[in-house]
C-alpha cells in the first residue's frame, strides 16, 4: 500500500438553505437541520458520516434527512438547498459553487487515502502507470 493523501471534511450548505432553515452555530444545532449523508445505513459510523455523531452521546447517531450514494450528487443536493452535507475541503468544485461552509471551526476525522494492490503485481507496467498518474493528479491539484 502507498499513502496518497488525506481528505479533510467540512459541512456545507447553500445560501438558500441557510436563509430558509437558519445557520447552525453549535454542534447541538445539527440536531435540528436536514443533514445529507454519503452512502447507506451500513456506513453510518465511518469518517464520511462524522457529522451524524459529532456532539452526540456514545452510540447515538443523528438520522440523516437523505442518503446519497454519489459524491457529485451529494454536493449537488447541497447546492440545491436540500440540506447540509459533509464534503471534502479538497474538492475544487466547492470553490466553484455557491456553497457556504458552516461550523468552520469543526474538524472532522481525517480520511487517509491509500493505493492498495497485491504485492505480486507491484512491478506490472499498468500498476506503475496508474500509480504515476494518480500521484500527478494529486500534485497538480495540490492535495497532500
Amino acid at each position: 500500500q502507498k499513502y496518497l493523501m488525506t481528505f479533510h471534511m467540512g459541512l456545507y450548505a447553500s445560501p438558500d438553505y441557510l436563509q430558509r432553515y437558519g445557520e447552525p452555530h453549535t454542534v447541538e444545532d445539527l440536531d435540528h437541520h436536514r443533514l445529507l449523508n454519503y452512502g447507506d445505513e451500513e456506513n453510518t459510523f465511518n469518517n464520511l458520516s462524522w457529522h451524524l455523531s459529532i456532539g452526540c452521546p456514545p452510540g447515538h447517531v443523528r438520522k440523516p434527512f437523505m442518503r446519497i450514494k454519489s459524491g457529485t450528487r451529494l454536493r449537488q443536493a447541497a447546492e440545491q438547498g436540500i440540506g447540509i452535507a459533509s464534503l471534502s475541503q479538497e474538492n475544487y468544485k466547492i470553490n466553484q459553487s455557491n456553497l457556504v461552509r458552516v461550523l468552520p471551526h469543526l474538524e472532522s476525522p481525517p480520511i487517509k487515502v491509500f493505493l492498495i494492490y497485491p504485492q505480486e503485481i507491484k512491478n506490472f507496467k499498468s500498476i506503475n502507470a496508474l500509480e504515476n498518474f494518480i500521484f500527478k493528479v494529486i500534485e497538480r491539484n495540490n492535495w497532500k
